[in-house]
């Protein structure tokens, strides 16, 4: 199998977007408040929450994937974070289609940043291996949804 390429840079992009959706809603929830929201924008998501959150909480991430991003829809972004007086940051990732670089350059946006995501394939030992000190492996569902709404309101 292989481990690198677009196609698992797709997947990784896709279920970043999933994640950052789902925190944005479960937020959404807790509070009721209904300008919380995503915007689902060339392939990717754009979370809109509040600014006590900074880019946790309120970037973009997918942009591109498998779609081209016009100047257009990055304007939509800019008027919707800026009406959060929020700026706008985007995650990019290398397999994104090319117009995404090129119209984000054209609108004067420059890399700030660089992260990459390591993939392994999971052996049958891995299964059953005692995990490091340090680390709990949790499994109540109940545990695990309060300890992810309050590690994400945390930012952590």
């Amino acid at each position: 199998m292989i481990l690198t390429g677009p196609e698992v840079a797709f997947a990784l992009e896709n279920a970043e977007a999933r994640h950052l959706a789902l925190q944005v809603e479960t937020y959404r929830g807790l509070t009721k408040r209904k300008d919380i929201r995503t915007l689902e924008v060339c392939g990717g998501i754009a979370a809109l929450t509040e600014n006590v959150f900074g880019r946790k909480l309120n970037h973009v991430t997918g942009l591109g994937m498998g779609t081209p991003v016009s100047a257009d829809a990055v304007e939509r972004l800019e008027t919707a974070y800026s009406g959060r007086a929020l700026d706008v940051e985007i995650d990019l990732c290398p397999h994104a289609d090319d117009t995404a670089l090129a119209v984000l350059t054209a609108r004067g946006y420059a890399a700030k940043a660089f992260s990459n995501t390591y993939v392994r394939m999971l052996l049958d030992e891995d299964l059953t291996a005692r995990p490091p000190d340090g680390i709990e492996i949790v499994t109540d569902r109940a545990v695990v949804e309060d300890v992810f709404v309050a590690h994400s309101i945390a930012g952590v």
